[in-house]
């Protein structure tokens, strides 16, 4: 008994340190009459760790064919296909000026200025 008891504690704490796994994230979506677009931040703490700009087609062989097109620039680090998204993840450096020393709330509201509905 005083093992499982020992058990559930470490898996308790382990849960606490990781966050239960849960990454905070700012999902924001445009809807236009072209592709709606949908900008995904993941924050560690207060700051920025990743932004994903994704572009929602009307189905996976216009994804694929503006995928491919797209392969064609020299920048495609961070390029991928995923069914009928084209996600670019952003490089820190693309994004740190305009993000650094902003929080969650501000990122959201000035995206929701620029027309995009944010969750």
């Amino acid at each position: 008994m005083k093992k499982i008891i020992c058990g559930l504690a470490v898996c308790s704490f382990a849960l606490v340190l990781s966050g239960c796994g849960k990454a905070d994230k700012l999902t924001c979506t445009m809807d236009n009459e072209f592709m709606p677009m949908e900008m995904v931040m993941t924050f560690d703490g207060d700051k920025v760790s990743k932004v994903e700009s994704v572009m929602i087609l009307e189905d996976e062989e216009t994804a694929k064919a503006m995928y491919e097109v797209a392969k064609l620039s020299d920048d495609t680090e961070g390029l991928k296909l995923d069914g009928k998204k084209i996600i670019t993840e952003l490089d820190e450096e693309e994004y740190k000026e305009d993000l650094e020393g902003k929080s969650k709330e501000d990122i959201k509201k000035r995206l929701e200025e620029e027309g995009y509905t944010c969750k």
